[in-house]
């Protein structure tokens, strides 16, 4: 079961933990994958060591978690505003209906 939470967190439950995993299924996974785009794994890690095209592409998801973060602070940022107004407008209204 950790294993399972431990995949749901650093793919921030982009795997269901429900789905039955193991290592082995997901190593062949990787494997079926990789030979559909023509590359093997010697191409991502050598000798133990990360390529390079492996290192491009861990900066490239920590950017894009990022920019994921940012666009979510922005449509909070956009609906806690739209919130504001609509109180505000409710309230300017309500105190201008005393003095009609």
């Amino acid at each position: 079961m950790d294993f399972r939470i431990s995949i749901a967190q650093k793919t921030e439950g982009r795997i269901h933990q429900g789905l039955e995993l193991d290592v082995e299924g997901l190593r062949k996974r990787l494997g079926d994958l990789l030979s559909k785009v023509g590359q093997s794994m010697e191409d991502w890690i050598k000798d133990g060591v990360k390529a390079e095209k492996y290192q491009s592409r861990q900066r490239n998801n920590a950017l894009a978690n990022l920019r994921r973060m940012r666009m979510e602070i922005w449509r909070l940022l956009a609906s806690r505003s739209k919130e504001y107004y609509a109180l505000h407008k409710f309230s300017l209204g309500s105190y201008l209906a005393l003095f009609l």
